[in-house]
C-alpha cells in the first residue's frame, strides 16, 4: 500500500486494513463536542468567564494582563543580592563534623578547612577545653564551641510536676473564709 502526496491510497492487491484510522463521521462527532475556542470556553466546562475593563474573571480568580511595561524597581538588583544574601558556597562551609579526637593535641594541624568540627574527648585546661567540647577550625585556630552542658543542677519537668502544685490547682477561698481565718488568728 502507498499514499501519494495528494492523499490517494493505492493498493497493489489484497485487503487494506484501515481500522487504526478514524472515520470522518467519528472525527466530526468528537469535534462537535469540543469548544470553539475563538468564541466560548463552555466546551471546557468554564461557564463563568468574563472580560470587563481588561480584567479576566474565571470564577473567583481574576487575571489582570499587563497593559504597559511593568516597573521592576521593587525587585532586587544583582549587586544588592550579592551584598545582602549568602551564596551557596558561603553557607555550605558553616560546620562539617569531621569526627572525634582523644585530646586537644590530637587535632589536625594541616589540611583543615573553615568549618571543620571535632569533638575532644578529654579535658584540656590549658586550652579551656572541657571533656566532650566541640571545636571548629576558624581559618587560623581551633575555636571552642563548647560541648556537653551539665544540667544536673536543674529540676526535670516531671519532677517539678510531682513536687510543686500547679497554679490552676490551688484551693480557692471566698472573702468570708479569709476574713474568718484572719479574725481567728487575731483573737
Amino acid at each position: 500500500m502507498t499514499i501519494s502526496e495528494d492523499g490517494t491510497i493505492s493498493a497493489i492487491q489484497g485487503y487494506v486494513d484501515l481500522s487504526p484510522y478514524a472515520k470522518t463521521a467519528d472525527v466530526n462527532t468528537a469535534l462537535g463536542k469540543k469548544a470553539d475556542v475563538a468564541t466560548t470556553l463552555k466546551g471546557y466546562g468554564i461557564t463563568d468567564a468574563k472580560i470587563a475593563g481588561g480584567v479576566i474573571t474565571l470564577g473567583a480568580n481574576t487575571i489582570t494582563p499587563l497593559t504597559q511595561h511593568q516597573s521592576l524597581a521593587a525587585y532586587a538588583k544583582s549587586a544588592d543580592v550579592d551584598s545582602t544574601y549568602a551564596k551557596k558556597a558561603d553557607i555550605t562551609t558553616v560546620y562539617k563534623y569531621r569526627g572525634s579526637v582523644d585530646t586537644y593535641a590530637d587535632l589536625p594541624v594541616n589540611g583543615n578547612a573553615v568549618g571543620d568540627v571535632y569533638n575532644v574527648v578529654a579535658a584540656d585546661a590549658s586550652h579551656g577545653i572541657k571533656a566532650g567540647d566541640n571545636v571548629v577550625w576558624n581559618g587560623n585556630a581551633w575555636d571552642n564551641l563548647s560541648g556537653v552542658v551539665d544540667l544536673s543542677a536543674y529540676i526535670k519537668a516531671a519532677d517539678a510536676d510531682k513536687k510543686y502544685m500547679q497554679l490552676n490547682n490551688f484551693p480557692l477561698s471566698t472573702d468570708e473564709e479569709i476574713t474568718a481565718i484572719v479574725n481567728e488568728t487575731i483573737v
